[in-house]
């Protein structure tokens, strides 16, 4: 799971991201929970994972091509492990409007 082990640093809550926000010298206009919205667009993004593979038979180079596959594999895998934790509600997309102080 992407979740194995604490971000280090990294903040995880939407609150603690508003915190630094405001700490950083902007104010929160808006903050909505965009989860539900947001996993369709994962899913409109998996439907073209097949176009995207197909186009590696196009690199003339193989290990170009290689390369090309490995790291759509990968971020494939990452995408599946979010879209996995967004549906079992171990992460959620927030949207924040903030605008800078003063």
């Amino acid at each position: 799971s992407c979740f194995a082990d604490p971000w280090g640093g990294a903040p995880r809550q939407a609150d603690q991201l508003a915190e630094l926000i405001e700490k950083s010298g902007f104010r929160i206009n808006d903050a909505v929970d965009e989860t539900r919205a947001f996993l369709p667009l994962i899913s409109r993004g998996w439907s073209r994972w097949r176009s995207a593979y197909e186009r590696a038979r196009d690199f003339p180079n193989r290990r170009e091509r290689a390369d090309y596959v490995r790291l759509l594999a990968q971020y494939a895998h990452l995408w599946a492990e979010r879209f996995d934790a967004i549906k079992a509600g171990q992460l959620q997309v927030t949207r924040i409007l903030a605008r800078r102080k003063g």
